[in-house]
């Protein structure tokens, strides 16, 4: 894993990430220093190319800042959803097959299908940032986890809560 000044961490994982177009979930915790800027990459992998990236974005093309969206580099899907400031959020996106839902606090956030995926393998799994395409995210990251299963919301909801009881009140990590 790589540290970046700018806060952003870049890993090179040692075990496979969902790839083409397999079932897959990203989910983590963050809390926004400010959600004014939009367009920073969350959460994410793949490449710039035509429905190779996987990745949550907030203030996804043009949408408010104050929400979050999948960024699959043309296979896209925006949210309506507030992300407030000084707020741990717990966001999630589940992709089974070509159908993409997005959870913000464990509840749908938004739906869509999209295009089939195309992810690489032996991508970069970003958090923070993406590369100088977009700023670094002013914010705090907690449990990000990526897994080769389309998440329910059900199972979004036990994720959100077993990983929520871990923080302790008094604790901003």
């Amino acid at each position: 894993m790589v540290g970046h000044g700018d806060e952003t961490i870049e890993a090179q994982v040692d075990f496979a990430l969902p790839t083409g177009g397999d079932d897959r979930s990203i989910a983590f915790w963050m809390k926004g220093a400010d959600t004014a800027p939009g367009n920073r990459m969350l959460v994410g992998y793949g490449n710039t190319t035509d429905r190779q990236m996987s990745s949550v974005i907030q203030g996804l093309g043009g949408q408010p800042a104050s929400t979050f969206g999948f960024w699959g580099w043309g296979a896209d899907v925006p949210s309506v959803s507030t992300i407030t400031n000084d707020t741990w959020h717990h966001i999630a996106v589940s992709i089974a097959g070509t159908d993409v839902t997005g959870f913000l606090d464990g509840n749908v956030a938004n739906t869509a299908t999209i295009a089939a995926l195309e992810t690489p393998a032996d991508t970069t799994l970003w958090v923070g940032n993406f590369s100088a395409i977009m700023g670094p995210y002013q914010g705090a990251f907690d449990e990000v986890i990526v897994l080769n299963v389309a998440l329910q919301q059900g199972q979004v909801q036990s994720l959100m809560k077993g990983i929520a009881t871990a923080i302790p009140p008094a604790v901003d990590p």
